[in-house]
């Protein structure tokens, strides 16, 4: 008698592919959700225990190259981490790159959460939040019933065409970026795009973007390189940017470096290939005031503090500000930027207590003696924050910084002179040094 195989519901869906993260403090829920995904073997489902690790993990991912499509939150009113939920979802919701992720809610029969409601009232009024993309469900034992509906969700919000990977899609060109590590759902979705290019058989350059990649599986490169492979055979032009020196050498011994045709950046690759360079973004009093720029200098300037000085930052706003008012202004540590898309300086401005307190801390905790070995110290920081902001930008949306150039400034008039721009970003910075206000001054195109 021959067994009859179990067929996997799931197997086909948006919700065996895509990325989903299923939120609870209910062991007994999130049990429950393991055993029918281990069951159906389903690979896109990550689970968070912690809900304050929430948000650190998905930026994180995000830093890596990873999607998420969908959030399943477990909601219990009675729980006494709701408060915090609450919190964190709202820092999630502000995000520019999290906020229209599609969230799930399950809630006990006898509660009633209009959408529109649980924004106002449960996250403090997150005006940025996308209360559309809230679906509430009543809690149920039966797992299959909240599998049906994130399948419903995923299937209103994304088509067949969505991807793991983030892809960036001209008509001369196609950026597939690729993550940190690759495990098989990746590697098929990998197959399954080069398939769909073959079909499509549109002819554009296919641009591998190794810049989160640090996989060094062999058998992961030997697969990338059999899509290439495939892809080039059929006179498709492909080629890889960002390559690391380790992934390089990976290559060279599965002699696959050849057929990878790496290139520095996207620009050698453009230029290879007769694509003209786009034009630098206009930086519009709106426009460049945007999170691609502000947070991941936020991020590196508040990592530097605690790495060099073990000084904890909290970061308030941050707000458009025009006509930075600089009388209260003593020094200031600038670094001024030149690149095709940003041009302006960053600037840290401190009241001359503040700053006082700063460079005895320097002078205190790395034995200092002159003001020469404080300033060298400080320029070493301010470029390492630099660095950790352009890495971060690379990695997150190709957004290429060239020159930099840190100084420091005495005086409200001098930092008013360095303050060139008429509309800043300025995002205060308090510790136990004092406030601090961190000033990203981009050039507009009206000026």
């Amino acid at each position: 008698m021959s067994t009859i195989k179990e067929v996997n519901p799931y197997e086909k869906t948006l919700l065996f592919r895509l990325r989903t993260i299923f939120l609870s403090s209910d062991k007994q829920f999130i049990d429950k959700a393991k055993k029918l995904i281990l069951k159906y073997k389903i690979e896109s489902i990550q689970f968070e225990k912690d809900v304050r690790a929430l948000r650190n993990t998905m930026v994180e991912a995000s830093n890596l190259g990873y999607n998420y499509h969908l959030i399943v939150y477990d909601y219990f009113p009675s729980d006494e981490n709701s408060k915090y939920y609450a919190k964190v979802l709202n820092l999630l919701k502000s995000d520019m790159k999290f906020r229209k992720i599609p969230m799930m809610l399950i809630k006990d029969a006898g509660i009633t959460i209009n959408p529109k409601d649980f924004f106002v009232n449960i996250l403090e009024k997150v005006s940025k939040a996308d209360e559309n993309s809230v679906s509430v469900i009543d809690r149920t034992d039966t797992m299959e019933t909240i599998f049906t509906h994130v399948i419903d969700v995923l299937e209103k919000y994304y088509d067949d065409n969505v991807s793991l990977f983030t892809i960036e899609n001209s008509s001369k060109y196609q950026i597939i970026n690729l993550p940190q590590k690759l495990d098989k759902l990746y590697i098929d979705e990998l197959k399954r795009l080069a398939e769909k290019t073959q079909i499509e058989n549109e002819k554009k350059l296919m641009i591998y973007n190794f810049k989160h990649y640090e996989d060094v599986s062999p058998n992961n490169i030997r697969e990338i390189f059999r899509v290439v492979f495939g892809l080039q055979k059929l006179k498709f032009n492909c080629c890889s940017v960002f390559v690391n020196e380790e992934i390089a050498i990976l290559m060279e011994k599965t002699y696959t470096l050849e057929m990878f045709k790496v290139k520095k950046s996207l620009k050698d690759a453009f230029k290879e290939n007769n694509i003209p360079v786009d034009a630098p973004r206009p930086s519009g009093r709106f426009v460049s005031l945007d999170v691609e720029i502000v947070n991941p200098f936020i991020v590196a300037t508040v990592m530097a503090y605690k790495k060099h000085l073990d000084v904890t930052l909290g970061t308030q706003g941050p707000k458009i500000n025009n006509n930075y008012e600089c009388s209260n202004a003593a020094f200031a540590i600038a670094i001024k930027i030149e690149s095709t898309k940003f041009n302006g300086t960053i600037l840290q401005i401190f009241k001359t207590d503040v700053f006082s307190n700063f460079m005895k801390l320097v002078r205190e905790k790395y034995n200092l003696s002159d003001l020469k070995e404080f300033i060298i110290f400080t320029h070493k920081m301010v470029m390492e924050i630099f660095e950790m902001a352009k890495s971060d930008l690379i990695k997150r949306s190709n957004y290429e910084l060239d020159k930099a150039t840190p100084e420091i400034i005495q005086r409200s008039e001098n930092i008013k002179k360095a303050i060139k721009y008429s509309t800043s970003i300025n995002i205060c910075l308090n510790s136990s040094l004092g406030p601090v206000d961190l000033l990203i001054n981009p050039e507009s195109s009206g000026q």
